[in-house]
Parts: structure tokens; sequence; C-alpha cells
């Protein structure tokens, strides 16, 4: 019965996909948020993919499928503890420092940071492993190969303030190794 409900949910999803989006899109997710609409959509997916086989099958029988989608989807993007929320939405209210950012646009302006002074120990914490194999490789990406956030979103398609957040988060532990080697 399982791989006859997954068949039947996936041919729902082929035949229903764009219309759910667009809804998602032009009423729950819209504005700021409209560009992690997909994201919300493939989150609930798999929220209903989750369901018991019982659930679905119901949902599926009586047609309730976009209601429970729809329902997921504002509950997501509005619930403070939803994993939606916590990985995009909180990110956009937050702040990002102004020098963790490209020159592209007002706003975006380079200030309070100068890398030359971390990049011996930069390169150090890289080679050693010491600040982890994810912050070694966006910085690398960033400030070795010089990569833009734009080209660094594009490539491996995780958000610019994600990619923001992260660059801190690698500083700041380069940061304390550099700190920890003195």
């Amino acid at each position: 019965m399982t791989e006859e409900l997954n068949r039947l949910a996936n041919n729902w999803f082929q035949k229903n996909w764009n219309e759910y989006f667009n809804e998602v899109s032009k009423n729950i997710a819209w504005g700021q948020m409209s560009e992690y609409a997909s994201d919300l959509c493939i989150e609930c997916y798999e929220a209903f993919m989750k369901q018991s086989d019982s659930r679905k099958h119901q949902m599926i029988t009586d047609g309730r499928i976009m209601g429970f989608l729809l329902h997921c989807c504002s509950f997501q993007i509005r619930s403070g503890t939803s994993p939606f929320y916590n990985k995009y939405r909180k990110q956009r209210v937050g702040h990002i420092p102004d020098y963790y950012a490209d020159n592209e646009g007002p706003g975006y302006e380079m200030d309070e940071i100068n890398i030359d002074d971390y990049y011996g120990c930069m390169k150090k914490a890289m080679t050693d492993e010491g600040i982890g194999w994810y912050y070694s490789k966006i910085l690398e990406l960033k400030y070795i190969q010089n990569m833009t956030f734009k080209e660094l979103e594009n490539q491996y398609g995780i958000c610019s303030a994600t990619l923001r957040r992260d660059i801190k988060l690698a500083l700041e532990s380069v940061e304390k190794y550099c700190n920890h080697l003195n």
C-alpha cells in the first residue's frame, strides 16, 4: 500500500505543483519572502510526506492535500518555532553587519574589517582544520577565490543571508583560533 500511496501522492504533486506554488508565492510568502516560496513549498511537501500512511491516504481521497499544504505553509512562515521561520524569516529580520556584504549597492559598503590582518592565520586555521570544513570552504570561496555572495548563492543554492551569517561565524571562529595561537 505504501508504494501505491506514494505513487498517488507523486501524481497529485505533479499535476498540482504549479497551482500550489502560485498560491503560496502570491498569498502566503509574498513581499520580501517571495524569493523563498519554493523552499517553503518543499518544506511543506516534506511535512506531508512525513504524515502517516492512513492520514496521507485520507487527504488524497478527500481532496484535502491543498488545504493541508496551504495551512502548513501559513504556519511555517508565521510561527517562530517552525523550521522554515528559523531558517529564513528570522534571518531576514536579524541584522547582518554591512562589512560581511559584497559591494553590490546601497547598504553594502565594505568597512570595519581587514582580512589581511587575519589572512595568514586564516590559512593556518583552514589547513589545520581548526575552524571546520564548512567554514574553511566558504572562507576559501569568498576571500581566496574572491567569489561574491551572489555567485556563491547561485552556485550552491544557499541564500545570501545564510552565507553572510556563516561568513560572520567563520570569521569569529578564525579570530578565536588566532587568539588561541597567541
